[in-house]
Order: structure tokens, then C-alpha cells, then sequence
């Protein structure tokens, strides 16, 4: 943690216990399988499973009395987090739907998506779709794409732009969302 503090997880018997140093933060999780911590070590965030077998994320910073914790889904992966803010985005499945969740708020997209990201700064929350068409969502809105894009590619997303750029097995691509133009 930014003050020397040691964050982790730890198990005894079936039961996980989040501490900062000795202190516990978060008792008696079923699981804890993804953990991230931001560069300056000022924010932390897990996803857990929890003893009625439902995963939510979870968030600790010195902003909060307690972790943040998330709304409960059948199951969360692809945990992101914010560089600066204690903010965190994950991947949610509420049968039968899949949502890309952003701390308490939850952006639609399709069964078939990328992993959420966030640009360098942490202005501008991305993630690709597909479903019948292709679609990339920035903050929530979702803007149509002319072609197919498998959504595991990694795409790179220059902040506060109207641009996105991808390699395929052949080029390198940058394209115009708003026209759908390529380059």
C-alpha cells in the first residue's frame, strides 16, 4: 500500500479473508481469484466469490470506510482498473445476459465481447462486441462497425480521439469510428 502496508488474501480452511498488514478488510469470501493494485498502491481491487456462491467486485481505498463492494452476478472475470480513481470495470454474466460492468453501472454489450479496458489515463472505458454486426462501446455508447473484429483482439484507444487501432495477421488497421473509415 502507498504507506508500506502489505495487501493480500489469505485462506484458512474454506473460508478468504482480505488484510491490509493484520487488519481484516473483507471476512469470510468463498473465493478470491482476481486482484489488481493501481502504481501509486492507493487503490486495490478483487473479484470474489461469495459464500452463496454469487462473485461481485470489489474495491478498497482510503476514500472508503469499508471495500465497495459490487452487485451480486452468477459470475465476474476480466477485472480492470482505474490508474487513478477508485474505479473499477469487469466482465458480468447474469443468465442469460452479459453486461461489462463499471463500479455500479452496467453497459449492455453481447455474449461474444472483448474484456474491458480502460485508456492509458483512464478518460474513456472501451470494449468491443459482436453479435449479428460488430460494435465498440466508448463510455457507454456503442458506435456500429462496417466488419467483422474478433472480439479477443486487443484494440488500442487513444484517449478523448475518434480512433482505434488494431492489428490483423496481415496490417496494421486505425479506424475512424464515427465514419467508419480505415487506414
Amino acid at each position: 500500500w502507498q504507506d508500506g502496508k502489505f495487501v493480500y488474501a489469505a485462506r484458512s480452511g474454506s473460508s478468504w479473508t482480505i488484510f491490509k498488514n493484520d487488519i481484516e478488510i473483507s471476512e469470510n469470501l468463498a473465493d478470491v481469484y482476481e486482484m489488481k493494485i493501481n502504481a501509486k498502491g492507493s487503490i486495490c481491487a478483487f473479484l470474489v466469490r461469495l459464500q452463496s456462491g454469487k462473485e461481485t467486485g470489489m474495491t478498497i481505498s482510503d476514500e472508503y470506510y469499508e471495500p465497495l463492494m459490487g452487485k451480486n452476478y452468477d459470475m465476474v472475470a476480466n477485472l480492470r482498473l482505474h490508474p487513478e480513481e477508485p474505479m473499477i470495470a469487469y466482465t458480468a454474466v447474469e443468465e442469460p445476459y452479459t453486461k461489462i460492468v463499471l463500479n455500479s453501472a452496467e453497459y449492455a454489450t453481447s455474449k461474444y465481447s472483448s474484456k474491458p479496458e480502460f485508456s492509458y489515463n483512464g478518460d474513456d472505458l472501451y470494449f468491443l462486441g459482436c453479435d449479428l454486426g460488430c460494435f465498440i462501446s466508448i463510455n457507454g455508447r456503442q458506435y456500429p462497425i462496417k466488419q467483422v473484429v474478433a472480439p479477443d483482439l486487443q484494440i488500442a484507444k487513444k484517449p478523448n480521439s475518434n480512433t482505434i487501432a488494431y492489428s490483423t495477421n496481415s496490417s496494421m488497421v486505425v479506424l475512424f469510428i464515427e465514419n467508419g473509415n480505415m487506414h
